[in-house]
């Protein structure tokens, strides 16, 4: 609008400037053009007007203008200066001002000429040019770069490891000192300073980490980074690396065991557990590049940041929607699980909003508080497996049929109505208490000591202290959140009682205190609404399962049936139309619970609840497509998570090569293993080689796997350097060949094999990690 306003202005200062240039002849003449029935009236009257001094010429004047006047009213309306023109100059200078503005915005040119390195595009034939000359900014910018080559990536290992790491550093300045740095599942990194660089612009370094050193524990996330410093304190550091401390293979194998049924539920938890740490790491990864390595252009900067901040939304909502699903376990104890888990929820949806804003300090606190929330939360999860020990529905044992509806069913469906009712009446006698302690802060404002405020305070907390005293089960869950609102409040009836200066703040964040209680009592109805849909989909699935297995045909049983399917998908309709459970979910199932899947399997449930076995088919249809509306309604992270991940896998023959090694490293540096962590990691490299040796049956990995039992099954467990080192030549040996075998075309064997003799002392460690990498593919 100013713009506009800014060009009509211009365009009428135009007008006046160029109107003020024109003598009353012109106009005339332009008058008489237009009607010529004026004849040389007005140009006479423009004659006649300065001249007119004494009376009869004024006459004269009067009668030739009632003329011209006369003659213009018989003419009608007469357009002397057409407006055309006057209109298109008008819309050309619009045009021409949003044209710039439009350009301004999709070019940047100034920060474009602002950047140290023009935007050229590139030719189409690079190779005839030749490179220029670096100019004065190129030559003066200072550059650098910090590489971990070796592993280059997340890794899954024991906590008996030990990683070989390879980190290395180039600037075009002086460098003055490097370090790398760990840090154990989001906690506070240790730095661990290298040797000073032998070279002034390039320095390689091969440091050990030895996991046990951590103090760390079977699935905890270890952080790894790399730096380097400039002697004009310019810093470069490298990507972040996790490692996943897994369990040895025989106790994931005793976990998998554990819980039957029950047991099998919650381990597809636990991988979407892991697959949501790992996305935290992966956010965790990009906000650590953002803030080590910017985008050029602002435009850029603010991309990847939105990038970043709705990925953390997604596991968010991930994580919601696996707190429902953690929480519909039966027969094991997950309280500390979800507890651990809604407040990583909350410290995601807090570190989303803190994504939102550019170059954000608090986000990259905010995301390794998460990712130790997840991994407290999995570790609390596998001990909840560890402990259910096969009890419960899930011990394997058949469950008998009882007369009319199951206990179980019927007690969950009570408990979500009372709950829902609880929940319901404890969020409105929030809602009274924030909305008088909101009028009662307004009051406050400027009103100094007041016994009468200060009394409504305490009937305020004394109202909310009696409900809760009535029905505690109804702030179970926000324990926290109740006690700071109840501080807030005593605070605040203090500050009135004194009449302090901060009465009024006090007063007020009280209020935020219970805004914030109430704000937290909705995710948590939210979260317990979603544990029941998932709830209601358990029994479904169970259903749906039995009637699959054994075809029923008793009528009884037939009826108990259907009318299990008929109320479990009633109630997870309406946990899903009347909870914000709606929210967590995809509008998939809702839409097929109340369309023709869901009618279907109402009409094929009331069949069976009259004892007619013609149901049992259309039924199972309707609950094949509810089961497919309900996988397309969870989060993608989480969607075909059911099937075993990698936690028990193996990862190949570097897997157990980098055992071995790891083992050799620590007894040349004498820093030897105790007897029982020894035998399991023997253990642990022999069970990863004969996994591989299921897929390929090899003789060679079979004869290693043999080497290492016997090794093991030693009873003074001793085990040298040398020995170990001949096991991985062996294993190293059998890789090169295993690669040689399987490439389409086989490489020249003296490029496989160089004289170790040839080579010098000090490039012979780096041509056989070149060669390993060759091996590789």
């Amino acid at each position: 609008a100013l713009t506009l306003l800014a060009v009509l202005a211009f365009v009428v200062a135009g007008m006046v400037a160029l109107a003020s240039g024109r003598r009353d002849s012109w106009l005339a003449a332009r008058l008489e053009g237009a009607a010529p029935q004026l004849l040389d009236r007005v140009n006479a009257l423009v004659h006649l007007r300065d001249r007119a001094a004494d009376w009869k010429t004024r006459a004269f004047v009067r009668a030739i203008g009632f003329q011209a006047g006369h003659t213009l009213s018989e003419a009608g309306r007469v357009r002397a200066i057409a407006g055309r023109w006057t209109a298109l100059l008008v819309a050309v200078a619009v045009g021409a001002v949003f044209g710039v503005i439009h350009f301004l915005r999709e070019t940047e040119p100034w920060e474009r000429l602002n950047s140290p390195v023009a935007a050229l595009g590139a030719p189409e034939d690079t190779f005839d040019l030749a490179l220029p000359e670096d100019g004065a900014l190129e030559m003066k910018a200072a550059w650098g770069e910090v590489r971990i080559t070796e592993p280059g990536g997340d890794l899954k290992l024991t906590k008996v490891d030990v990683l070989p790491l390879t980190v290395e550093a180039a600037s075009n300045r002086r460098l003055q000192q490097a370090d790398w740095t760990t840090g154990v599942n989001g906690g506070e990194a240790l730095d661990r300073p290298l040797p000073a660089p032998r070279e002034p612009n390039y320095a390689v370094y091969e440091p050990l980490l030895y996991l046990d050193e951590l103090q760390v524990d079977d699935w905890d996330v270890v952080s790894y980074s790399a730096a380097a410093t400039t002697e004009d304190a310019a810093r470069f550091a490298s990507e972040i690396y996790f490692v996943e401390i897994r369990p040895f293979r025989e106790e994931m194998m005793k976990l998998e065991a554990a819980g039957g049924a029950d047991g099998k539920k919650a381990l597809e938890s636990l991988r979407k557990l892991s697959r949501l740490i790992e996305k935290e790491q992966e956010i965790l990864r990009g906000t650590h590049r953002q803030d080590q390595k910017p985008a050029a252009t602002k435009t850029e900067r603010e991309q990847d940041q939105a990038k970043l901040a709705q990925a953390q939304r997604e596991t968010f909502e991930a994580a919601g929607n696996l707190y429902g699903e953690i929480a519909a376990t039966d027969h094991m104890d997950v309280g500390t699980v979800l507890d651990q888990l809604a407040q990583a929820r909350d410290t995601m949806e807090r570190a989303a909003g803190e994504l939102e804003r550019p170059d954000n300090p608090a986000a990259g606190r905010s995301e390794r508080l998460a990712l130790q929330q997840l991994v407290e939360s999995r570790k609390d999860l596998v001990t909840a497996i560890a402990q259910s020990g096969g009890e419960g529905e899930g011990s394997g044992e058949e469950t008998q049929p009882v007369a009319g509806m199951k206990p179980e069913l019927k007690d969950v469906l009570k408990d979500m109505a009372e709950f829902r009712d609880v929940g319901q009446a404890a969020q409105a006698a929030v809602r009274q208490a924030r909305e008088a302690q909101e009028k009662l802060a307004k009051e406050a404002a400027g009103a100094g000591a007041s016994a009468e405020l200060a009394a409504r305070q305490e009937s305020i907390a004394r109202a909310l202290r009696d409900f809760q005293e009535r029905v505690p089960g109804a702030f179970e869950g926000v324990s926290e959140p109740v006690q700071a609102a109840d501080a807030a409040m005593q605070s605040a009836a203090d500050a009135l009682t004194a009449g302090t200066g901060e009465a009024a703040a006090e007063a007020q964040g009280a209020a935020q205190a219970l805004a914030g209680l109430e704000q937290a009592m909705q995710r948590r109805d939210a979260l317990k609404a979603t544990g029941d849909v998932y709830k209601m989909k358990a029994v479904l699935d169970d259903e749906a399962a039995a009637l699959q297995k054994n075809p029923l045909t008793d009528s009884g049983e037939l009826a108990q049936s259907g009318e299990r399917l008929d109320r479990a998908k009633t109630a997870m309709e309406e946990a899903l139309r009347e909870t914000k459970a709606g929210e967590m979910f995809g509008p998939e199932l809702e839409k097929a619970l109340a369309g023709q899947p869901g009618r279907d399997l109402e009409n094929a449930a009331r069949q069976m609840q009259s004892g007619s076995a013609e149901g049992v088919k259309p039924a199972l249809a309707s609950l094949a497509e509810i089961e497919k509306a309900f996988q397309a309604s969870q989060p993608g992270m989480l969607q075909g998570m059911e099937k075993p991940g990698a936690e028990g896998d193996s990862q190949g023959l570097g897997d157990a090569a980098r055992m071995l090694n790891g083992l050799a490293e620590r007894m040349g540096a004498q820093r030897e293993l105790s007897p029982e962590d020894l035998r399991k990691q023997l253990q642990e490299a022999r069970l990863a080689l004969l996994e591989t040796t299921e897929g390929r049956g090899e003789p060679t990995l079979i004869a290693l796997a043999a080497d290492l039992e016997k090794m093991s099954g030693e009873v003074d467990l001793h085990v040298d350097e040398a020995a170990l080192r001949k096991l991985v030549d062996r294993l190293e040996n059998y890789r090169l060949e295993l690669a040689d075998r399987d490439r389409e075309k086989p490489v020249d064997p003296a490029l496989l094999k160089v004289d170790a003799e040839k080579v010098p002392v000090e490039f012979r460690e780096r041509v056989r990690r070149y060669f390993q990498k060759l091996s590789e593919g």
